[in-house]
């Protein structure tokens, strides 16, 4: 196969469209924030596959450690999506029991939802909060009539939508099927 059409020079290629080229659609978000090419890879893939080497796996792709910082060596990995995922700049991070995750690694590991955990980072939870207090939301149970069922449960049994049931909860209105 051709040097050309292999994972590690599409990458090399595309690395330097993002901060070189103002009509890629991305560029903004690299060389519009001056986000650079080191002079050693600039203008050569061989030095830039010297230093990087091939990536591990197909599902292995191109990633700044410091999203801050240049493509230089130091600076760049291999990496998978989940990686990429959370090395986000703006990721939300919390930290329980010393270790710290962002809301989406926290939300694999405690099955909640990553926006709940957000929201509650956001509305000034503390992070052990924010990570540990169970989840109430769509699990919440509704009585009618001395019965409790989740408004998914009551919106089969009435035929109403699950979002007229909570709003009608919410609001304290009757719900019943009309």
């Amino acid at each position: 196969m051709s040097v050309y059409k292999t994972k590690e020079y599409r990458a090399w290629i595309e690395m330097r469209r993002r901060c070189y080229n103002p009509e890629r659609p991305n560029h903004r978000l690299y060389g519009g924030r001056g986000v650079t090419v080191c002079d050693r890879w600039r203008g050569d893939f061989a030095a830039f596959l010297g230093d990087m080497g091939y990536a591990p796996s197909p599902q292995h792709s191109l990633d700044r450690i410091d999203t801050a910082g240049n493509y230089e060596p130091g600076n760049v990995r291999w990496a998978t999506g989940v990686d990429q995922s959370n090395n986000w700049r703006h990721n939300r991070l919390a930290t329980v029991g010393g270790d710290t995750k962002t809301a989406a690694d926290w939300a694999r590991k405690t099955g909640l939802n990553p926006a709940t955990i957000r929201h509650r980072l956001r509305s000034g939870y503390s992070d052990e909060e924010a990570v540990c207090r169970p989840s109430k939301g769509w699990r919440r149970r509704i009585v009618i009539n001395g019965e409790a069922r989740t408004a998914k449960e009551w919106s089969a049994v009435l035929g109403i939508p699950v979002s007229t049931i909570n709003y009608r909860h919410r609001n304290g209105l009757p719900i019943t099927k009309e």
